[in-house]
Order: C-alpha cells, then structure tokens, then sequence
C-alpha cells in the first residue's frame, strides 16, 4: 500500500516538473523568437551573432542558439549563404556543357548517365587513373569528377575519399549502383570545386572539424536536432601530429527548409568547420 502511495507522490511530482519545463520551454521560445525578429536589421553574420550573445550570452553551441538560426533564416532578411559560406565553399558555375572527368570502369558510364540527369547534358572525359581524374578539376580542365567513395562489401574507399581532401574537391551528388555479381552497393560521388545547393529532398551537410574542448560531439548534434538534423554517418580518426586531437567526418541529413539555418548554427558554433559537401543521394 505505502508502495503505490509513493509512487502516486512521484507521479505528481513529475507531472509538476514537467509542466514547470513545458512553461518555461514556451518562454524560452518566446524569448528567442522575439530576438530573432529584433535582429533583422542585422547585415552580417558576426551582428546577428553579436546580437544573440548580447541577450543569451556567448555560448553557441546550444539548441536556444538553433532555434535562433532556425528563426532568423525563415524570415527573407536574414543572412545570405554568401555570408554564411566562406568564399572558398561558394558555388561558382560550371562551364556549358561541362566536362565530366571519371576513371573508366564497368559501371562508370552508367554512373556518368545517372549524373547527367542532374547536371544536363555533359562531355565526357574518360582517363586511366584516379589521381588524373582529380587533376582535371583541381587544374580546371573540368567541371566535375566522378569517384568511388563506398562499397557495401568493402566498406568506405579509404585510397579516394582522401584524394576528395588532397584536390579540395566537394560533394555535388552520390549516386548507387548495384553491383549484380554479388548483389554488393557501390556509391559514387560527383565532385567539384566548391559547394553546390540541392534543390531536391533529401538533403545531406557533410563536414569535417576537430572540437573543440568546450564542445563536445553530443552538444552539438543535441542542438541540430532543432533543426530536425540527423546524423547518418560519423568518421573519426586521430590527426597526423598528435594522437590526442580527434577529427570528425559527420554526415547530416536535413529538411530542405532548414539548411541555411543549419549552415549557419555550424559555421558560428565551430571555428574550424570545413564544409565537404552539400548533395542529394540518387536512389
């Protein structure tokens, strides 16, 4: 008897506490969304920043600070994704038609069609090696290339995805190719030299960064979710030079809606954040 007495005791004391969060969830959102709409006036993304810490204080890494990216992105005057992405990143055109440059395989006229589906009409250039493949972009021969970055059967393609880093080049799409001898997956990446915007779901963020100690990789993936991202794939590997400092690959999957929100919170939060790709996966 004095065990179901407790437990009606406990009950209520949750509920308390649970409607205590529920209020003071609905204040905090208030809060936000009312400074979201007094930094409109802002021009940069440093003032839009400024303005947030001035109110919530200087850490960003949080979900409020998602909120407020997710706040200020809806409205048509918030910060451009010139402001957000560093020149480096930006999308700069391709030629007319392009120039598609891919190592010649079994499959990779197939994957060269698939690609052609979401650039246009393309020229193909097809060479012997992988790392002629890339210099072709790198030099600005071509447009794009074509890489193998994964095998269901092997895994991820270690010897290509670090040429994507050597040659600075950026995921535009990824595509899948079932491989019938043994019913295997393999995944191409079409890359290029900067950063692409998809125009159709799913979204996928790729990027790469070493934390920070006052972040860790909870918090931060704690606050996408207010921006309903979800991650669908984390590398982490030490770097070169020490064994102590971690790097992360982390692969996000968004809402269309939501992207420039999402560039924005990891661009402010993570000062050594490099973006490798903004893309749709061809089923």
């Amino acid at each position: 008897m004095n065990d179901t007495k407790d437990t009606a005791i406990l009950k209520k004391n949750a509920d308390i506490l649970h409607d205590r969060r529920h209020k003071e969830a609905l204040l905090s959102y208030g809060l936000i969304s009312e400074l979201a709409h007094t930094s409109l006036h802002c021009k940069t993304l440093e003032m839009f920043i400024s303005n947030y810490s001035a109110v919530m204080g200087s850490d960003l890494c949080t979900p409020d600070f998602a909120k407020y990216c997710l706040a200020v992105c809806k409205a048509e005057q918030g910060p451009s994704l010139d402001d957000i992405l560093p020149e480096s990143h930006r999308f700069s055109g391709v030629t007319t038609p392009p120039r598609i440059s891919y190592q010649k395989n079994p499959y990779s006229d197939q994957v060269f069609a698939r690609f052609c589906d979401v650039v246009g009409d393309a020229n193909s250039v097809c060479l012997s090696t992988a790392v002629s493949v890339c210099e072709e972009v790198y030099y600005s021969r071509c447009s794009y290339c074509i890489l193998p970055i994964y095998s269901s059967q092997d895994g991820i393609l270690t010897p290509f995805t670090k040429m994507i880093s050597k040659y600075d080049l950026m995921i535009h799409t990824v595509c899948d190719v079932s491989m019938p001898d043994n019913d295997s997956v393999m995944r191409f990446a079409l890359l290029s030299h900067s950063l692409a915007l998809p125009t159709t779901a799913p979204c996928y963020v790729q990027f790469s960064t070493v934390f920070p100690s006052s972040i860790g990789v909870g918090r931060l993936l704690n606050a996408c979710e207010i921006l309903e991202a979800r991650v669908t794939e984390m590398i982490t590997y030490p770097l070169a030079y020490t064994i102590d400092d971690i790097s992360h690959t982390i692969r996000l999957r968004v809402p269309l809606d939501n992207l420039r929100a999402l560039l924005m919170f990891l661009h402010s939060v993570l000062d050594t954040c490099s973006f490798e790709g903004i893309f749709t996966i061809i089923q």
